[in-house]
């Protein structure tokens, strides 16, 4: 009867032990092939969310035409080697036979740029309109988008928009370029920027445009602030953008090369960032450094703010529709609502916050001031979405 018992017992055990391994098995490949659901990994015991930089909206290849390779774009191949950092900040990048290598390049004061720093080898509708709508809108300035993913499927309809777009080069952001000579040095080589993974990308690109408008200069540009009208140009006096009432950005801003404030940021860094805090190496660092600088101590005037050589441009300029109070209003669809926004709008962009409203789908044909924005200043862009989706 013991011998019963034991031998039941037994089983029992390896039996359940059998259903759990199984279970496990099942949750860990659903959750795998799921792309928005967290990844387990069972030999930690940790969870974590999923960093996926490859969309899952897609467009069908029916558009026509080649593209035309600009500065910045080499000969499609399979990269045969990447620097450590992209298998930390990229773990899902995959570069597929037919991509095109990225060179890297950097801007100078009169470049308008963009960072790209998710990995993706295309640019989805939001960001593919930010591109066009500053080409559009300010010809005759260079362009430069630069992608952290060494090579892009420049087949994707969309990046065949942006590949025949007149002055749009399209190259690689190489971190350790970036950052071999600069105060953020061991920030990077020690991946510090890795210390929150779902936030990385944000950290990088913080990290990164700072740098860049230390030492080369321009004028940057998020991937989701549409162009509506001309950039101010670089001169000897940099701007930056007031985004409400307590914060400044250089979200969207414009600085010479090696400017002091830009310094003194990118010194600061290393020592002000914090990996719990989605905005400490953004608006907080950028505002805590300006209000030594401004004798009214930053007021938030209407007109704009002078602190020493940097002008400070109001809110209603760049970000007409507050990311809090008024972001909503981007998808209101009434008759004649997006089109009643630009009669009366004098911004010189429009701020989408995508890690906001990425979520909402607006209707390509509806009222709404989104679609209106896509119409009117990102029009090729607008095409090719449209001819394909009811939503973008």
């Amino acid at each position: 009867m013991y011998k019963t018992l034991r031998y039941s017992r037994t089983f029992g055990n390896w039996f359940g032990k059998m259903i759990a391994v199984l279970v496990v098995g099942l949750v860990t490949t659903f959750l795998f092939f799921w792309g928005d659901a967290p990844a387990i990994f069972p030999i930690t015991g940790l969870v974590k969310k999923n960093f996926t930089p490859f969309s899952r909206f897609s467009f069908p290849q029916t558009m026509n035409g080649g593209h035309t390779a600009r500065s910045g774009i080499t000969s499609a191949g399979t990269n045969t080697s990447s620097p450590g950092w992209l298998r930390h900040l990229c773990p899902r990048y995959q570069e597929e036979e037919g991509y095109t290598k990225l060179t890297w390049q950097t801007p100078t004061e009169n470049t308008i740029f963009f960072t790209q720093t998710s990995c993706r080898a295309f640019l989805l509708p939001r960001e593919a309109c930010a591109v066009e709508s500053a080409a559009y809108r300010n010809t005759g300035r260079p362009l430069l988008v630069l992608f952290t993913a060494p090579a892009l499927d420049l087949t994707h309809p969309l990046m065949k928009v942006l590949s025949g777009l007149a002055g749009v080069r399209l190259a690689w952001l190489d971190l350790d370029q970036l950052f071999l000579n600069s105060p953020l040095s061991a920030w990077h080589s020690d991946r510090r920027w890795m210390m929150n993974e779902e936030r990385a990308p944000t950290f990088v690109s913080d990290a990164g445009r700072a740098e860049l408008l230390r030492v080369y200069g321009g004028t940057y540009l998020d991937l989701d602030a549409i162009t509506l009208r001309a950039l101010p140009p670089v001169t000897s006096r940099p701007w930056m953008v007031r985004v409400d009432s307590d914060w400044v950005t250089i979200a969207v801003t414009g600085f010479p090369k090696r400017h002091p404030f830009m310094q003194r940021m990118v010194e600061d860094m290393p020592s002000f960032f914090d990996a719990t805090h989605c905005c400490s190496l953004g608006p907080e660092l950028v505002t805590r450094n300006l209000r030594p600088m401004c004798a009214a101590n930053l007021t938030a005037a209407q007109e704009g703010e002078q602190c020493q050589d940097i002008t400070i441009l109001p809110r209603h300029l760049f970000v007409p529709l507050h990311f809090g109070k008024e972001l909503k209003r981007l998808f209101k669809d009434d008759a004649g609502y997006g089109a009643a926004f630009f009669n009366v709008s004098q911004a010189y962009s429009l701020h989408l916050f995508n890690s906001l409203s990425r979520r909402a789908l607006i209707a390509a044909d509806g009222d709404t001031i989104m679609a209106e924005t896509f119409r009117r200043h990102c029009p090729k862009v607008f095409a090719q979405v449209s001819s394909t989706h009811a939503f973008f």
